[in-house]
């Protein structure tokens, strides 16, 4: 929508791997004007297990106490349970809770991360937007829990931005843009609206079809040949 905006790292995604967002940059755009609450997303693959049997997962950190502003930015709708509270809880997406294991997780039950035990709080809505389809197959987790659990130093891959209810979207961008320049000396980031957020993962999408459809193409090409 008009009132959410997201901050990726690198200029463009060719530059994604070599830039990275800091700690510190969620304070400096929540003291831009016209922006409500920012909240960074953390991201680790991990293996989780359920009922003795393990599968590897995305986990998304974020910070539970802002855990109303995930729900405001479209990002998640609770189907089962409730929201995220506090660091021995996780939230489950919808085709995760659903598929990952033959058995469905349900609010209530226990996955084990990394030898550590958390209870399932909530199951999400299926998606019905982008940006929601992005937490569809994670668990969401406290950042700090995330950080405790994860071999390596995790850094923010997004900060996700709601606006105030009388924002000017354009205007804020800038004021966000600009200050986040002053803050790394360089503009290696991108501040997108949803509309580029949607446009940018279909962009994806097109390209992983063009690339297995070209891989599909060859292995009947070698078949026929053979």
């Amino acid at each position: 929508g008009q009132d959410t905006l997201t901050v990726q790292p690198g200029k463009s995604p060719m530059t994604a791997m070599l830039s990275r967002l800091e700690e510190k940059d969620t304070g400096i755009i929540e003291s831009a004007k016209g922006v409500k609450v920012a909240f960074p997303i953390y991201m680790s693959g991990e293996t989780i297990e359920f009922k003795s049997k393990k599968k590897s997962t995305l986990l998304i950190g974020v910070d539970s106490s802002k855990i109303y502003a995930m729900k405001d930015t479209h990002m998640i709708e609770i189907a089962s349970g409730n929201l995220l509270a506090g660091q021995g809880t996780v939230m489950i997406g919808n085709k995760t809770a659903l598929e990952l294991f033959d058995k469905e997780i349900k609010a209530g039950h226990t996955l084990k991360i990394n030898e550590k035990n958390f209870k399932v709080i909530g199951i999400l809505a299926k998606p019905t937007n982008m940006i929601a389809r992005f937490v569809d197959s994670a668990v969401i987790l406290d950042e700090k829990a995330l950080q405790e659990i994860s071999a390596t130093q995790v850094y923010p891959s997004r900060i996700m931005i709601k606006l105030e209810d009388n924002a000017d979207q354009i205007e804020t961008k800038t004021r966000i843009v600009n200050a986040l320049k002053r803050s790394h000396g360089e503009e290696d980031f991108q501040v997108n609206d949803a509309s580029q957020i949607a446009e940018s993962a279909n962009s994806i999408i097109g390209m992983l079809q063009i690339v297995l459809g070209g891989i599909a193409f060859i292995a009947l090409l070698v078949g026929g040949l053979g």
